[in-house]
């Protein structure tokens, strides 16, 4: 429930020079509360914490759906809509729906 608390774990147990990978949805795009994720992160937030926690940080994104519910599938192949699920460096315009970040701990 204390991401401060976990990412100092994570840095604790992590040689120097470690390289660690993370990933969280995007706040932005959480319809429903997912009950695995018990601490929310926005785009800001994630690369603020992230550039602050680590060492040479590369942010990515990754877009997995159109919308997410039940049923997207049909609905996605009706109106034609092709699924890319590549994880691309972030572009400062874009807001993708999972955040990963790459970096090293000191």
């Amino acid at each position: 429930k204390n991401w401060k608390k976990f990412i100092d774990e994570i840095k604790r147990v992590t040689k120097p020079n470690g390289i660690v990978i993370m990933s969280t949805p995007n706040y932005k795009f959480e319809i429903v509360k997912n009950k695995y994720h018990v601490s929310n992160f926005g785009k800001g937030m994630f690369i603020q914490m992230f550039k602050k926690e680590f060492v040479d940080p590369v942010i990515f994104g990754q877009s997995k759906w159109f919308l997410a519910f039940p049923g997207r599938g049909i609905i996605e192949r009706l109106v034609g809509y092709k699924r890319s699920s590549d994880i691309h460096k972030l572009e400062e315009n874009r807001d993708p729906q999972i955040l990963i970040g790459v970096g090293k701990v000191k």
